[in-house]
């Protein structure tokens, strides 16, 4: 695996959807088992398709998928090209619960912070993304979570970042529940 190091032209306010995708995805991918192939991977909710950036170059993905629903495939693409992995990284706009996917397709499912968006109502993952991975492939999610409800000043800005229902998808983890 290579160093998150080199991804720190992308640690800036203007690519900062939520916490360090880099690093959640590094340790995903460090505490993934040895027999996960990467050949064919979906990162679902890719955001600015910086995990998948970083999937294409740190692991021996051959095709990348970079879907999400609120940045463009076009948009994407353009940064996929400037970092030369145009022949690595498919950009696609699409929702998560309407993919445009051949059942079985996927050696691996990566989804860096954006399961928790789409995927918390029963039944989603396995109708909704379970069929399109492979049988023996892996799907491997980060979710942001909290330890506990936050206060004074990081209440403050909690509430000013987390707009309306989007709080409510952080909210302590009791018992091991993530959604």
């Amino acid at each position: 695996m290579g160093s998150i190091e080199k991804y720190k032209k992308y640690f800036t306010k203007e690519y900062l959807m939520g916490p360090n995708s880099f690093r959640l995805l590094d340790e995903l991918i460090r505490r993934c088992p040895e027999d996960v192939k990467f050949d064919r991977t979906l990162d679902l909710g890719c955001g600015f398709a910086l995990t998948s950036l970083f999937i294409a170059n740190e692991t021996d993905a051959k095709h990348v998928y970079a879907f999400d629903l609120w940045v463009s495939a076009t948009e994407n693409y353009k940064r996929i090209t400037a970092n030369g992995l145009v022949d690595k990284i498919i950009p696609i706009h699409g929702d998560a619960m309407d993919m445009p996917f051949a059942e079985d397709y996927f050696d691996s499912i990566v989804s860096v912070d954006s399961y928790h968006y789409f995927g918390c109502k029963e039944g989603v993952f396995a109708e909704k993304i379970l069929p399109f991975v492979k049988e023996n492939g892996y799907v491997m999610i980060a979710i942001p979570g909290l330890k506990e409800r936050p206060q004074g000043e990081l209440k403050q800005l909690f509430e000013t970042w987390a707009e309306g229902d989007d709080s409510e998808l952080l909210k302590p983890l009791h018992g091991g529940r993530a959604c």
